[in-house]
């Protein structure tokens, strides 16, 4: 509950910043859509009971789809060469999920932004930094207030593919 909302945070933070150059904004938008196709594979998981199990399958094979493309648009920044999918159904390891967000999340604020990135992710690869960089995108911001910088305008949105009828795009 905690993983998702905290990586979309930073992926606002940092496609808001005027020093991240916008080339970064579709890398982002790609990892944004990792972790929702991660939230909402998990919410599926909990709520499995709820769904037929055909329903439940198809919904499963959908959002594993999904992760499993976006893991690979997004390898050039790091992250499981594996698909997180199958390494978690043979392992049971629901770890290789939050590996699958935080290893490109750290890669690609590293590459964007070094100022702000965490030397390393933490919890044996599992863990983004996320204290590090608020602590020092804080610092920075009170320097860009201070010289009159004013943020960029928002240019993430809610990934289409799973906005029901469209009604997000």
């Amino acid at each position: 509950d905690f993983l998702v909302p905290a990586t979309i945070r930073v992926l606002i933070r940092l496609n808001e910043e005027p020093s991240v150059s916008a080339n970064w904004t579709e890398p982002s938008q790609k990892l944004l859509e990792l972790s929702e196709a991660v939230r909402l594979f998990w919410c599926t998981e909990r709520f499995g009971d709820c769904y037929s199990q055909r329903a439940f399958v198809r919904h499963q094979q959908e959002l594993c789809a999904i992760i499993g493309d976006r893991q690979s648009e997004l390898m050039e920044f790091g992250g499981e060469e594996e698909h997180v999918c199958i390494a978690l159904y043979r392992d049971g390891d629901a770890l290789h999920h939050s590996r699958a967000i935080a290893k490109p999340l750290q890669g690609l604020v590293r590459r964007a932004w070094p100022a702000v990135a965490p030397s390393s992710i933490g919890n044996e690869g599992t863990r983004f930094h996320y204290e590090h960089f608020w602590q020092h995108t804080a610092e920075l911001t009170s320097k860009i207030a201070s010289s009159y910088l004013w943020l960029r305008p928002m240019t993430l949105s809610y990934p289409i593919v799973f906005s029901p009828g469209g009604i997000f795009a």
